[in-house]
């Protein structure tokens, strides 16, 4: 059996660490990389028969494996694939190679790695400057959230205002407000794997791509973006629409791409070219290429499915040295366990700051033009027939926590969250049955049906669809949702889609367009600031799992 990887070798380039990427195929087991060395044969004199020496040849290359389990479709970081694709998780591991930074996240705290200083009003890179705006003019309506035209009647927020209670009414003619200006500096030094500078013009290459309609982004950021420039070759300054203050004003830099050797394609074009999906240009440790692999040392991808046994297996036998999160899951956590425990393996692993969460009544008006969950009692009652600590110790064992709203545990913002509602089944079906939800009449069990319940006609059965992904941690979590609330009188009908097409874009897909009564949905938080909100929620792990590999090998950091 032969299984494709991505070799990746590091080589020096001027001041800078780069890297090679390349498609090959590949045996199974790893064998010694062959080296060439020149051979020239010469008839030796006694005097070198006497003191000439063997020259030894150069060592192998040293060589990580990294094993994961899929291929990713694009290493664009602006594709569909990469965005919203089933392996752009995969993508992200592979670009960790490739890009360093821009920021790197820890303990939800930015920490830049190729700009200078994180931007703060404490060391003036932040800055907030009165501008003045007539009608007509862009700007953040502070009720709608949206960034709109200012017409008379329209709230705004005028200078030194930051708060609800200071907003005025637009009248006419021309208003103070105050926009945010944050400066960008790039350390200096830093190059394409090319040799080419990296300048801030790459910065705003990659903020002016992302603003075309070609390209598959939100626009969110770009829509509240007054200008995005370069100052001089190292400083890029964003500015914000009039009273807009984002507070996580330091994470506003485009991740550059290199204007240089993109420039001269379209959009269109890019999201299709190579040296895009294939074999991006980065500044980090490594490059991508297609040329043959030379005696220097690697980082090699293999992506060998999503068969955990196969993925411990190889992990074993040393044809991987490190399994990726996407060969395994905290189901496998029982598989794991005996190599654990003899130390044959390592699992390094730490909470990602992504939750999964459920939401009700996503369809408000149901597919009868019924409202099931109206009624505050039945959504009461719902979240108290649902075990969350027993499915998160069920689903994710030692590698998951139950958290109590959109912010993960750790996060500076958590302390500030509410609990969630206690687990208590009999006192949940009390409330459903208080909103006129009855047993059905000389029926044992089964689903509810309604009497008297504002919104549902008499004689309806509590009967619900719940959508999730089609993965085996989806389905566990479904078979549990179905059984707590059984127990309550609801009857919940499974359905598994693939994530394409449970993630497909509105008005088809049913996250997006409303279209269920229940759906699982992962969400990632926001890395400084806190949301006002809360969910039954459960974190998500990240999941690292290496081998014992020989004393000439290196350990990546996780």
């Amino acid at each position: 059996m032969r299984a494709k990887k991505i070799v990746v070798r590091a080589s020096w380039l001027s001041a800078a660490v780069v890297l090679s990427l390349i498609l090959v195929l590949s045996a199974a087991c790893r064998g010694q990389d062959s080296v060439n060395v020149p051979l020239t044969l010469t008839v030796p004199t006694e005097t070198e028969r006497v003191f000439q020496t063997p020259t030894p040849p150069p060592p192998p290359p040293e060589t990580l494996i990294v094993c994961m389990s899929r291929e990713p479709e694009s290493l664009f970081i602006y594709s569909e694939a990469f965005i919203h694709g089933e392996t752009s998780s995969q993508a992200s591991s592979v670009l960790q190679a490739i890009y360093d930074g821009p920021y790197d996240l820890i303990d939800y705290q930015v920490q830049p790695v190729i700009l200078g200083e994180v931007p703060s009003l404490e060391n003036g890179a932040v800055r907030l400057e009165p501008v003045t705006v007539a009608e007509a003019d862009v700007f953040f309506n502070p009720v709608t959230m949206q960034a709109e035209n200012l017409r008379p009647g329209d709230p705004y927020l005028p200078q030194g205002c930051h708060a609800p209670e200071c907003i005025a009414k637009y009248a006419s003619g021309e208003v103070v407000m105050e926009q945010m200006l944050v400066d960008f500096r790039l350390q200096d030094g830093w190059r394409w794997s090319d040799g080419e500078a990296l300048t801030a013009a790459d910065s705003v290459f990659s903020f002016d791509l992302d603003s075309s309609g070609e390209i598959p982004t939100t626009k969110y950021l770009i829509d509240r973006t007054a200008t995005y420039s370069a100052v001089d070759d190292l400083t890029v300054r964003w500015t914000g629409i009039p009273g807009y203050f984002d507070p996580d004003y330091a994470t506003i830099f485009w991740h550059p791409l290199p204007e240089h050797q993109l420039a001269s394609l379209t959009p269109a074009e890019l999201l299709a070219a190579d040296q895009t999906g294939r074999t991006p240009l980065g500044w980090g440790a490594y490059m991508g290429s297609e040329e043959t692999p030379q005696p220097f040392d690697r980082l090699v991808f293999r992506f060998i499915g999503d068969d955990s046994r196969t993925a411990l297996q190889q992990l074993l036998t040393g044809e991987c040295d490190l399994l990726d999160e996407s060969t395994l899951s905290p189901l496998d956590g029982e598989l794991l366990a005996p190599y654990l425990a003899d130390g044959r393996v390592e699992l390094s692993w730490a909470a990602a700051p992504e939750i999964s969460t459920l939401l009700f009544n996503t369809d408000p008006v149901g597919r009868s033009g019924e409202e099931y969950f109206l009624a505050t009692a039945v959504r009461q009652g719902v979240a108290a027939c649902f075990d969350r600590a027993g499915l998160t110790e069920g689903l994710y064992g030692d590698y998951g926590t139950l958290v109590h709203s959109f912010i993960p545990p750790g996060h500076p913002d958590s302390e500030f969250v509410s609990t969630l509602p206690a687990y208590d089944p009999e006192a949940g079906a009390t409330q459903i049955r208080s909103a006129g939800w009855v047993a059905p009449e000389g029926e044992s069990g089964g689903a509810r049906v309604s009497w008297g319940v504002a919104g549902v006609y008499n004689g309806s059965r509590f009967e619900v669809e719940f959508i999730s992904p089609d993965t085996a941690s989806d389905s566990t979590l479904a078979a549990w949702l179905q059984q707590d609330l059984a127990d309550c009188g609801i009857e919940v009908t499974p359905r598994s889609i693939s994530s394409d097409e449970w993630l497909e874009p509105w008005p088809a897909g049913p996250v997006f367009s409303h279209s269920s009564d229940e759906i699982e949905r992962g969400v990632t938080s926001m890395p400084q600031s806190a949301r006002s909100c809360w969910s039954h929620a459960a974190s998500v792990e990240s999941l690292a799992v290496s081998g014992e590999m020989n004393s000439t090998s290196k350990r990546l950091p996780l």
